[in-house]
């Protein structure tokens, strides 16, 4: 019974070499060497990138349409630089024409997110586009976009976000509150939607 077991075990002994192709090198078929241990456990991957990271563009957006959006984020008469205009529909007047150093006939925006670090361009009458803002921006549960406005007037919006295929819609969750900023972020960036460039 003993020479049984002693030749059980050498029998194992023997499979378990032949497996692992221990001392084998690659000219007699086997392995040349064996693979790290995190390989063998599946340590966990890198985190993937958000569907949001990269850079989007506007279409050719018109004075008429920047009016309506203005008003409907609760635009004002009054702008970011403290400029009273006669009524709601001029001061959306003077936000568009400003954007890109002066749109006349359309504006196009132009937003990237990268690693926490958010910026956006504007491009009036096809001119090279210009910076307009910057922001820092993180992702929490998915799909909900925090915006922190660190300039002069601090401010924090909060966005959900959808990308279907190249498109990208922001909705606003929470207009960034400051003074004289809540509408504005709203206007440029939860009222029409991007399409991925890059």
């Amino acid at each position: 019974m003993r020479q049984v077991a002693v030749s059980a075990a050498m029998l194992m002994a023997a499979l378990l070499a032949a497996c692992s192709g221990a001392g084998s090198t690659p000219a007699q078929g086997g392995p040349a060497s064996v693979k790290p241990v995190a390989a063998i456990t599946g340590s966990p991957a890198p985190p993937a990138a958000s569907p949001l990271e990269g850079t989007w563009r506007s279409g050719k957006v018109t004075e008429h349409e920047w009016v309506r959006w203005y008003k409907a984020a609760g635009g004002t008469d009054v702008l970011w630089n403290g400029h009273r205009y006669g009524s709601v529909t001029a001061a959306g007047k003077a936000f568009f024409g400003q954007l890109g150093n002066g749109a006349r006939r359309y504006a196009v925006i132009t937003i990237r997110f990268k690693s926490g670090y958010f910026a956006e361009f504007e491009s009036g009458d096809g001119r090279p586009a210009v910076q307009g803002d910057d922001q820092t921006y993180t992702i929490s549960s998915g799909r909900t976009l925090t915006m922190t406005f660190n300039g002069s007037a601090p401010c924090t919006g909060v966005y959900t976000f959808r990308v279907t295929g190249r498109r990208l819609r922001l909705h606003v969750v929470k207009q960034c509150v400051g003074p004289l900023v809540g509408p504005f972020p709203t206007t440029l960036y939860a009222s029409f939607p991007y399409t991925k460039v890059s």
